[in-house]
């Protein structure tokens, strides 16, 4: 029996994750798929479009066997404590195979050069880190300009935010001497911050944004009901009914 698990915040839940976890099975041969998700607060202490029991119902409804909730400290930190938290709860079950997430590239050769460097910070990175630091440069870009003058490579691939996250499970799996394999499922669709919506595969920017949008109609035009709003190719939706069970029928209070 193989299990694999993904960290994610599914905010909210579409195509692009349902996609994701198909590819999980197909390519890692998985029998069961664990979430780690973000709960009602995700990055940046926003709150979540929808709830966390809605979207777990979604994560189910679409392709997971588990659900799990990344506790707020971790859901709401940057990206190396929020891979951190996920990496730790699937580690401490005991049972996860493959760890499954998604980059720009499907090639972990690249990354797993700059995880090893990070996951023992020899003390020369260090001293080049804090030059840059020094001169004023954010964390960010210091360590992105270390790096490359370290490793004699460029790093420009670590700026686009898969990429970023999947670096950072590497570097929580490196530090947790997990047995767990990394396993990267190449994006497709729209760009990570893609603000319109495209095709089947849209950003959850985008579907965010036009959640947003349709809200703020529903607030100002009785006429514009709870169902129309959630009427959004790009979001995989639950069984007929289960939202309005939530959520007022008609307009907001």
């Amino acid at each position: 029996m193989k299990i694999a698990g993904i960290i994610t915040e599914y905010n909210p839940f579409h195509n692009g994750h349902a996609y994701q976890i198909e590819k999980v099975r197909q390519e890692t041969g998985s029998d069961y798929v664990v979430i780690v998700m973000s709960g009602d607060f995700v990055q940046r202490g926003e709150p979540a479009v929808l709830d966390k029991y809605v979207r777990a119902h979604m994560a189910l409804e679409n392709g997971a066997d588990l659900v799990l909730e990344l506790p707020v400290a971790f859901a709401c930190a940057g990206a190396e404590y929020f891979a951190r938290g996920g990496v730790s709860i699937l580690n401490s079950l005991g049972c996860i195979d493959t760890l499954c997430f998604g980059t720009e590239q499907e090639c972990l050769s690249d990354f797993e050069q700059v995880a090893s460097l990070l996951s023992r910070e020899p003390v020369d990175f260090q001293q080049l880190l804090l030059s840059y630091l020094k001169k004023g440069m954010g964390y960010p870009a210091a360590r992105s300009a270390a790096l490359s003058d370290y490793l004699h490579t460029d790093v420009s691939f670590l700026r686009l935010p898969n990429n970023i996250l999947a670096l950072e499970y590497l570097c929580a799996l490196k530090r947790f001497q997990s047995p767990i394999a990394p396993h990267a499922i190449q994006r497709v669709g729209s760009g990570y911050h893609s603000p319109d919506l495209t095709g089947h595969f849209s950003s959850a920017t985008a579907i965010r944004n036009t959640l947003l949008h349709k809200c703020a109609r529903i607030s100002e035009d009785s006429s514009v009901t709870w169902q129309k709003m959630l009427h959004c190719r790009n979001i995989c939706l639950l069984p007929p009914g289960f939202f309005f069970r939530l959520m007022p029928k008609t307009t907001v209070p």
